[in-house]
């Protein structure tokens, strides 16, 4: 996008999983619930960018700041939306800092629904946990069959 966005780190997009493409070096993010899913074999706990919780797998990832229209289409373009993925509205737990709810203020993305009826509940469930965010991901959208279901896909790897 010519440019290297603000961004925040270790994001969660719940209920999600990440595994690389067949002979790329890529990887597919796909819902938990996704069919293809079901019955596979479940996943280490501790590997990166994949973490094991009681409710289901995560992704790990970054949440980019303030991308404009245009920026968006080109992110669109490289990522190829609408054939390898799909631009999807999700909610992702950004780790709850000052600083992080300070950038999200001012890019507009703080949810304005409370997490309980409770002004003071609120505060105290954000001061232990994460912020909820909505925000786009992208959503492998070819066939699951495309994907390694046996293995998750690892930042560190690509990175090599």
């Amino acid at each position: 996008i010519g440019r290297v966005p603000s961004m925040l780190h270790n994001v969660q997009l719940k209920n999600h999983s990440r595994h690389p493409v067949n002979g790329c070096v890529y990887p597919g993010v796909i819902p938990r619930n996704s069919s293809s899913v079901q019955g596979t074999t479940p996943l280490k706990s501790g590997a990166t960018g994949i973490k094991m919780q009681s409710t289901g797998l995560i992704v790990e990832g970054v949440l980019l700041l303030d991308i404009s229209p245009t920026e968006l289409k080109y992110l669109d373009y490289f990522e190829e939306e609408g054939v390898d993925y799909t631009r999807t509205l999700v909610e992702v737990d950004v780790p709850y800092t000052n600083q992080n709810k300070r950038l999200l203020q001012s890019s507009n993305l703080l949810m304005q629904t409370p997490l309980s009826s409770s002004a003071e509940a609120t505060t105290t469930s954000l001061l232990n946990s994460y912020l909820q965010v909505q925000t786009n991901a992208y959503i492998w959208a070819r066939p699951h069959i495309d994907l390694d279901m046996s293995k998750s896909w690892h930042y560190d790897t690509f990175r090599r």
